[in-house]
């Protein structure tokens, strides 16, 4: 089976669709979808280098791999295909948006996702909280969309013991040098020091050349395809 025809199968795997509100469909494979056993390692490595355009990436501690991506292939003139590359894992294919380039969509598609780590998608996305975060596309997630997808993690993993907010009260107060946060903190101190978390270490860039090639690519290479 050649390489095409093998990705129009991952393409027509996304059959679930995620209930939402609003214009733009969310949709999810069965499991995550191991790219380089869909596809086979070469052209999954071709793939990740030349078509799977960053969309953000976060920091992680060395002892866990360094970095976390969500990236997306584009496919055609209006879908798309986002993926996970993340420490110690194999990318994954995760969801189909349609359309892609709608930055409402894909700020809710963040929401979701961040809201259980990646859990709901069938990854586990970040195990600690980010040393730092990279937008390379604040055109379709601006900085209220990250901060309303990281305050939907930073719930989630106070929860579950990934991290607490007392991590996120260190890390501000060594990017800041001082610490003048009370013992127990109440709602609108957590809100603060998340803003001042993103001030220290959140930014956003404009795509790469490179990128909106990869962008150009992915679209080219599947004209006339369809979600």
């Amino acid at each position: 089976m050649s390489v095409e025809s093998r990705f129009r199968r991952i393409v027509a795997a996304f059959g679930h669709e995620i209930p939402r509100a609003g214009d733009g469909a969310i949709f999810r494979p069965p499991a995550p979808i191991d790219l380089p056993k869909a596809l086979g390692a070469a052209a999954a490595r071709r793939l990740a280098a030349a078509q799977i355009e960053p969309l953000f990436d976060c920091g992680v501690s060395p002892s866990k791999g360094g970095s976390a991506t969500l990236g997306m292939i584009w496919i055609g003139e209006s879908g798309g295909l986002v993926c996970g590359i993340m420490p110690r894992r194999r990318p994954v294919a995760l969801a189909a948006l349609l359309p892609a380039a709608a930055p409402t969509l894909v700020s809710d598609f963040l929401l979701r996702f961040l809201a259980k780590n990646g859990r709901s998608f069938g990854v586990e996305f970040l195990g600690s909280l980010p040393l730092w975060i990279r937008n390379r596309r604040p055109d379709l997630l601006d900085r209220r969309a990250m901060k309303r997808a990281l305050w939907a993690w930073m719930t989630w993993a106070d929860r579950c013991g990934v991290t607490s907010w007392q991590a996120v009260r260190a890390h501000v107060a060594d990017r800041w040098g001082r610490d003048e946060w009370p013992e127990t903190l109440s709602h609108d101190d957590r809100r603060k020091l998340l803003g001042m978390y993103l001030a220290a270490s959140y930014v956003e860039v404009a795509p790469s050349r490179t990128d909106l090639l990869k962008r150009e690519l992915s679209q080219t290479e599947t004209e006339g395809w369809t979600l």
